[in-house]
């Protein structure tokens, strides 16, 4: 059992560390963007304007709603965009490691 912890604990460790490693250094890529401007302008105006394509962005709407809690809780930034969704990745490692163990 101790062997077990050891093991979850070190993946845990070493996939957080991975995972955040220079989380926001790089800019943003091109499917990013789409849901990056959509959280915005949900933020400022309720709306989920494109300025790229000059409508609406709803598509995968959860992610563009999370995106915009994110940059409300921590500000607008690379970092902030994309912490929930490795934190997200983070988890999903732990419940893979109960479920195929």
């Amino acid at each position: 059992m101790k062997i077990r912890l050891l093991a979850l604990t070190f993946i845990l460790l070493s996939a957080s560390f991975l995972r955040l490693q220079n989380l926001g250094k790089f800019g943003f890529w091109n499917d990013e963007l789409y849901h990056v401007f959509a959280a915005r302008s949900y933020l400022f105006d309720g709306t989920f304007a494109d300025p790229v394509r000059g409508q609406e962005y709803k598509r995968a709407l959860p992610v563009t709603l999370i995106t915009a809690a994110s940059f409300k809780i921590l500000g607008e930034s690379e970092f902030s965009a994309r912490l929930p969704f490795a934190l997200a990745h983070i988890l999903f490692l732990a419940i893979a490691y109960f479920v195929i163990r």
